[in-house]
């Protein structure tokens, strides 16, 4: 038990937990890529959810794939302890933030969401804004690596 302990450090929690939401960001950026390329229906999305994605702005399209490219890069750099990981991260979060309050103030999130999903929206956020105060806590943790 002990071991089990010690293998799941704050900085291998964090690095799964980026890592699982890293990944949640490139599928969305590789939808994003394929209903602007007009296969949104070949991989079965929602005809709500195409609509929504086929009205974003080129920039929200980039920002989606700087996005996904951050979240990997923080976790790169989490596992090789390098500073640069937190300001990433910083840059993903403020990034994916920024999406998500100009994605989500359109009507049309509406159609998709349908209001039901908004905590879970809320609570996303919440988690990725703890990540920050996680980098912070590894920082003052090992001042001579991070």
């Amino acid at each position: 038990m002990q071991t089990l302990v010690k293998a799941l450090t704050l900085r291998w929690m964090m690095m799964l937990a980026i890592a699982g939401w890293a990944s949640v960001q490139a599928t969305s950026a590789i939808s994003i890529l394929l209903v602007m390329m007009g296969q949104g229906t070949a991989i079965g999305l929602d005809p709500n959810r195409i609509v929504v994605l086929t009205s974003l702005h080129s920039w929200e399209i980039a920002a989606a794939f700087i996005n996904a490219l951050a979240y990997w890069a923080s976790v790169v750099g989490l596992y090789l302890r390098r500073h640069w990981a937190f300001y990433t991260y910083c840059l993903a979060v403020f990034v994916d933030l920024a999406v998500w309050l100009s994605y989500s103030a359109d009507p049309s999130y509406d159609q998709i969401a349908g209001g039901q999903n908004i905590w879970l929206d809320w609570l996303v956020n919440i988690a990725l804004l703890s990540g920050i105060l996680g980098f912070i806590f590894l920082r003052t943790r090992k001042p001579v690596r991070w």
